[in-house]
């Protein structure tokens, strides 16, 4: 399916550019970068790049600090991210109650007067 001459790839990765952009302009205080400035170049630094992956997930967006130091540019970067899914409870593991005794065991405090293994 296209629209106006832009398939929905197209579009797509338009929509990721764009997103990208806006929070790589955010992250390194700028009002505008250009999808073909390298990371680095616009003031990026590795810490910077560790909030550009968080605020990229945040916005939907899976992307690793890695591809930020081999791409370094939005449009390279768009053409890698990939959507963030979430499961959904119907995809959640069934847990049996043996596994709910024994996380229910190890999230209860330790009794008073025990002996408490994480002390010297």
């Amino acid at each position: 399916m296209t629209t106006a001459g832009i398939s929905a790839d197209e579009a797509v990765r338009a929509l990721r550019e764009r997103t990208l952009a806006d929070i790589v302009a955010a992250t390194v205080g700028r009002d505008h970068v250009d999808s073909h400035e390298g990371f680095f170049d616009a003031g990026g630094d590795s810490v910077l790049a560790l909030q550009v992956v968080a605020r990229a997930h945040e916005a939907g967006l899976a992307l690793t600090v890695r591809d930020i130091f081999e791409l370094q540019t939005v449009a390279a970067l768009s053409t890698r991210v990939t959507e963030v899914t979430a499961p959904t409870g119907d995809e959640l593991p069934e847990l049996s109650k043996q596994q709910l005794d024994e996380f229910e065991d190890f999230d209860s405090p330790a009794e008073p007067g025990g002996s408490d293994e994480w002390e010297s």
